[in-house]
């Protein structure tokens, strides 16, 4: 008898005290990131870590202070950017804001995304340099509005030309140009008002 009154005591002692220890597992622990490593450049394009004699290859990461998220990533090959530069949105860190696609330390694709998760602009890319810039879009651009609808399109040639199809509407969605160009010289058809073929 005494045994089966102990019994439901101890199923209820061993649930209180369960039941006490909920909210203490339901807090997270935010993990202990470390942005880094801290890179320098030198040479022109090619990065170090202070001090270091040998140029970086890996992986550099940047963290929220925050939430500890992960906020940007860029990957290195013997000191070049290589493969992915990735970044998100600080308010949204499951939402991705830009991509790059490095080559040997040149750009060569670049994907930005609108805070819901649209894509906003795609762009083919090489180097800038000779135009005073990073970099210029060589081959196919598009943006898109907020909403998805197509906001851009164009072709570049290798002087950062339109060259084919163009498609253009300002940002409150009038149709600016919907014409032909072959290598920056006007060909036909529509173009805003003021332009002078």
């Amino acid at each position: 008898m005494t045994c089966k009154n102990s019994l439901p005591k101890t199923i209820v002692l061993v649930l209180a005290s369960l039941l006490a220890l909920l909210p203490a597992c339901s807090k997270k622990e935010l993990p202990s990131v470390r942005s880094g490593p801290k890179l320098e450049k030198r040479e022109g394009k090619v990065h170090f870590e202070p001090g270091a004699t040998e140029p970086f290859t890996g992986v550099q990461r940047g963290y929220e202070k925050e939430s500890r998220m992960l906020n940007h990533e860029c990957h290195y090959e013997k000191g070049l950017k290589h493969g992915w530069e990735r970044r998100w949105f600080s308010d949204n860190p499951q939402q991705m804001s830009s991509q790059i696609l490095w080559v040997q330390g040149e750009r060569a694709f670049f994907f930005q995304w609108w805070p819901n998760g649209n894509l906003k602009q795609l762009a083919s890319q090489h180097d800038g340099s000779a135009f005073g810039k990073d970099a210029m879009a060589q081959g196919a651009y598009v943006k898109w509005f907020e909403d998805g609808r197509i906001k851009f399109r164009a072709h570049y040639d290798e002087n950062f030309r339109w060259h084919g199809k163009v498609l253009d509407y300002d940002d409150s969605g009038t149709l600016m140009w919907d014409c032909d160009f072959n290598h920056g010289v006007y060909v036909k058809g529509h173009h805003p008002p003021d332009y002078k073929p």
